[in-house]
């Protein structure tokens, strides 16, 4: 069982991911926006950040940043779960260490692969 963090901005898109998370028998908490992500990463680190690019305070990208540049949370794993299609954000999310950016739409079989790289059997 793993800790994991969903931050995205679209409240049924955080609780469905939660609540499939939780069905994989893993503790999955929501977050709706970057500022709260940085309170709740204070508290405690995930094994894992589920993260929306399109945020209203700060993008994923500017949060990304913002990890990376601390040590408590520069190695976090993150996956990037978005609708942006777009290659420089794919480009950036490599940069900042984020090989893995899931374009949503595809549904759980998509995404579920990406978490079990980072969570394998916890």
């Amino acid at each position: 069982m793993a800790e994991v963090l969903v931050v995205d901005d679209d409240s049924l898109t955080c609780r469905t991911v939660a609540r499939l998370l939780r069905a994989e028998g893993h503790v999955a908490h929501c977050v709706y926006n970057a500022t709260e992500a940085l309170h709740c990463l204070v508290d405690r680190l995930p094994q894992l950040l589920v993260l929306d690019v399109m945020l209203p305070d700060l993008t994923g990208l500017d949060l990304l940043r913002l990890l990376r540049a601390d040590p408590r949370t520069s190695a976090l794993p993150v996956i990037l779960y978005t609708a942006v299609r777009d290659d420089k954000v794919k480009a950036e999310a490599k940069k900042l260490g984020v090989p893995d950016l899931v374009l949503k739409g595809g549904g759980w079989s998509d995404l579920l692969p990406h978490i079990e790289k980072y969570l394998g059997n916890q």
